[in-house]
């Protein structure tokens, strides 16, 4: 009996799934983010067909890095949908981060099975991504019907566990987000950084980004600032701190940083040009710049001319992008 026989009578006779290890189904295809320095560390966007996990700690822009997740799939054509178990939905934010939220598919019920149904529904149906907001909120049924007074243990982690392996069947197009946050071990025995809904999910997911709140940006103007109290108070934004966790599809441990302002505007021109220096795809040379034929004198000198001249780049994120995911 040949390969292709063999292949033909299992699938005949058991109805399981066989290809070739090289069958271009197979292949992972990434979603863009739009930030191009989290591009780079993550192999391009975050994969369709897999689960992707942002957690951190609170407000450290968990929720934005998916929003701005939402509008990079609305301007590549395809749809969105957010699955708000927290209750912290902001439409006003969201389309000051450019998101259509007139397009954006928004689900919210009280019942966390609802919640993951949903999900497994959405799917199905192919929806590009599918963002779930967070899975710490949300509520078991049998926690829900019960007292206060009633202990319930481990039913986030039951539900967690046994959903995810449901739904991960059924996705073949979309990227599912899903976020979560830290909370404090009990006791000696457990990390002091633990993740809500057991540790299934970290095994289940192709890839963990660990997302921090970094300093905050303030204008030259404010400086002059000293307390941390009124640096944060007077800030006009900050500096997102990301950090791959884990990555089943590119090299693991990668990082960058995204300025982020209250505004609603991201410089991922920054971002990329501090990325691009990391790991050498722009050279310094004391005070000038280089990369293939552009040469600028001064860090504000290459960043004006990356801003303005979209050929570069172009060149930057190419290089950036091969550099990264060749490793």
């Amino acid at each position: 009996m040949t390969q292709d026989e063999l292949i033909a009578y299992i699938q005949k006779e058991v109805g399981a799934v066989l290809k070739r290890g090289n069958d271009p189904s197979l292949k992972v295809v990434p979603i863009s983010t739009g930030i191009h320095s989290f591009d780079s560390i993550i192999g391009g966007g975050v994969p369709r067909g897999r689960y992707t996990i942002f957690t951190g700690s609170d407000s450290s822009g968990k929720s934005t890095l998916s929003a701005l997740c939402a509008k990079s799939i609305q301007e590549q054509n395809g749809i969105a949908a957010y699955i708000d178990a927290e209750n912290s939905y902001d439409p006003k934010w969201w389309e000051l981060l450019k998101v259509n939220t007139n397009d954006l598919i928004y689900v919210q019920t009280n019942i966390g099975e609802k919640l993951l149904d949903t999900m497994k529904e959405l799917a199905k149906a192919g929806i590009d991504l599918i963002i779930l907001d967070s899975i710490a909120s949300l509520v078991p049924g049998e926690e829900y019907e019960k007292n206060a007074s009633e202990k319930s243990l481990s039913v986030l982690a039951r539900l967690v566990n046994s959903n995810l392996k449901k739904i991960i069947q059924y996705n073949e197009k979309s990227a599912i987000i899903l976020i979560n946050q830290f909370r404090s071990g009990i006791g000696g025995y457990l990390p002091i950084r633990v993740l809500p809904g057991g540790l299934a999910q970290r095994f289940d997911a192709s890839l963990i980004c660990n997302i921090s709140r970094g300093d905050p940006i303030i204008n030259k103007e404010k400086k002059g600032l000293r307390s941390k109290k009124e640096r944060q108070s007077e800030s006009d934004g900050y500096y997102m701190k990301i950090y791959i966790d884990k990555s089943k599809i590119c090299k693991p441990f990668g990082s960058c940083i995204v300025p982020v302002y209250f505004d609603g505007y991201i410089d991922d021109i920054y971002s990329l040009f501090e990325k691009a220096l990391e790991t050498g795809v722009i050279e310094r040379n004391g005070h000038t710049y280089t990369i293939g034929t552009h040469k600028h004198l001064g860090k504000e000198g290459f960043l004006d001319a990356l801003r303005e001249n979209k050929e570069l780049q172009i060149l930057v994120q190419e290089r950036l992008l091969s550099n990264v995911i060749t490793v």
